[in-house]
This record gives structure tokens, C-alpha cells and sequence, in this order.
């Protein structure tokens, strides 16, 4: 006999936390001086053009403010871990790197709806 399946929840952009503008215009700006026909980002990317961490985007992305990553029963799924950022998931990460407390909080908020 089957066990049910767990759902799986996909991180939209309507489950992510506010940020301030500050912080936001800041991110804009530094996203907008990449080249425009990058459109994809790799770890490494993400490391040479900001100095953010592998670990430091895994973590971000564990924490649940980075669209597109699916959670099952609370735990990021490995298969659908992301290895290439779009634009707008590398915006969100960089947010949440650059954003602060609220990074916590949401992922306390996230954990605690599913």
C-alpha cells in the first residue's frame, strides 16, 4: 500500500518578504551593471561578480527567499535545489544577502506554513 505524497510548495515571488528600498535600489544597481546577455548564474558566478558564497546561497536558498525552489514536509527538495540563477532569482538572493534580519524571520514564517 502507497503512502500518501507530501505536497510539494514552490517559493513564489508573493511568499517572500519585504525589503527596503534602500536595500533594493542597491541590488537594481548592481544587477543592472552585469552584461545583459548573462543571463544565467552559477555559484561561481554569483561568487566572482558579488563575493557571495556557495554556502551563503544555499543557505539563502534552504531559507526560502529565492523563487522557484521547491520544499516538501518543511525541507528544500535536492533534486530541485537550483544550480543556475535567472535574473530575478539572483535579485531575490541578493536581497536576502544583502537584506538582513528579515531573511530569518521569513524562513521561520515559510517553515511554519507547511
Amino acid at each position: 500500500m502507497r503512502q500518501p505524497v507530501a505536497p510539494v510548495r514552490v517559493i513564489t515571488t508573493e511568499d517572500l518578504p519585504d525589503y527596503s528600498t534602500e536595500v533594493i535600489k542597491q541590488v537594481d544597481r548592481s544587477i543592472a551593471a552585469l552584461p545583459p546577455e548573462k543571463l544565467w548564474f552559477t555559484y561561481q558566478d554569483i561568487r566572482r561578480c558579488f563575493g557571495v558564497s556557495r554556502a551563503t546561497v544555499a543557505r539563502r536558498l534552504k531559507d526560502g527567499v529565492v523563487p522557484g525552489v521547491r520544499f516538501q514536509q518543511g525541507r528544500m527538495i535536492e533534486g530541485g535545489a537550483v544550480r543556475r540563477l535567472d535574473r530575478e532569482q539572483l535579485r531575490w538572493l541578493l536581497l536576502a544577502v544583502q537584506g538582513g534580519p528579515q531573511r530569518t524571520q521569513h524562513a521561520l514564517a515559510v517553515s511554519s506554513r507547511q
